[in-house]
C-alpha cells in the first residue's frame, strides 16, 4: 500500500501517492529529451565531374552532414516498415561515383555505387512511457546500380526511352529490423512529345 504525499503549486497543495509522483517525474523526464526546437545542421556536398573520354563521364559526390543538437534526442513516430518521418533525418557521411557512357551506339549507358553511413535520431514507436528503452540507430548501407536505356524516334515525332534497371542494396544496422539485402530489377518506358 502507497503512502500520499503532499505536491505543492504555487496556489495550492494535493495529496498524491508516491507511485503517482514517481511516474510523474519519469514523464518530465520523458518529455525533455523530445526533440521541440528547431534542428541545426551543418552540411557539405561537393562534386567532381569530369569527362574520361569523347562518350564518357564520371561524377563523385561526397557528403557529410551534422546535427549540433543531436545528442540524446528522442522523436516520436512509426519506424516499423521504413515508414518513419524521420527517415531522411539523419547525419553522418556518403560517397557516390556515377558513370554515363554512349560507347555503344545509341544507348545509354550508366552505373554507379555509393555508401552511406548514417546516425538517426531515436525514434520512438509506441508509448512515451518506454522512451528510456529508446534506442540508437547506426546504418552502414552501399549501393550499386546499372541501367542501359535507348531513344527511339517515332514516325509522330515523338521520342520513346525504354529503361532497364538493375539496382543492389545491402544495409547493415545497429536494429534488426533495418538489416536487409534487396536486388530490384526494373524497366519502363518515357515518352517525349
Amino acid at each position: 500500500m502507497t503512502q500520499p504525499h503532499s505536491l505543492s503549486n504555487d496556489t495550492s497543495s494535493i495529496l498524491l501517492p508516491y507511485d503517482l509522483i514517481d511516474i510523474m517525474t519519469q514523464q518530465e523526464y520523458t518529455r525533455s529529451l523530445l526533440v521541440k526546437d528547431n534542428l541545426h545542421s551543418f552540411y557539405i556536398s561537393p562534386r567532381i565531374s569530369r569527362p574520361i573520354g569523347p562518350k564518357t563521364g564520371i561524377n563523385i559526390t561526397y557528403t557529410y552532414r551534422n546535427f549540433s543538437n543531436f545528442t540524446n534526442k528522442i522523436v516520436m513516430g512509426l519506424s516499423t516498415g521504413f515508414l518513419s518521418p524521420w527517415a531522411s533525418a539523419y547525419d553522418g557521411q556518403s560517397i557516390s561515383l556515377n558513370l554515363k557512357s554512349y560507347i555503344l551506339k545509341g544507348f545509354t549507358l550508366s552505373a554507379g555505387a555509393g555508401y552511406w553511413d548514417k546516425r538517426f535520431f531515436k525514434s520512438l514507436e509506441g508509448d512515451k512511457f518506454y522512451m528510456i528503452w529508446a534506442k540508437t540507430r547506426k546504418d552502414y548501407q552501399s549501393r550499386y546500380y546499372f541501367s542501359l536505356q535507348r531513344a527511339f524516334q517515332l514516325t509522330s515525332g515523338v521520342v520513346a526511352e525504354p529503361t532497364v534497371q538493375v539496382d543492389y542494396t545491402h544495409n547493415n544496422s545497429t536494429l534488426t529490423l533495418y538489416k536487409y539485402k534487396s536486388l530490384n530489377i526494373s524497366a519502363g518506358i518515357t515518352f517525349r512529345i
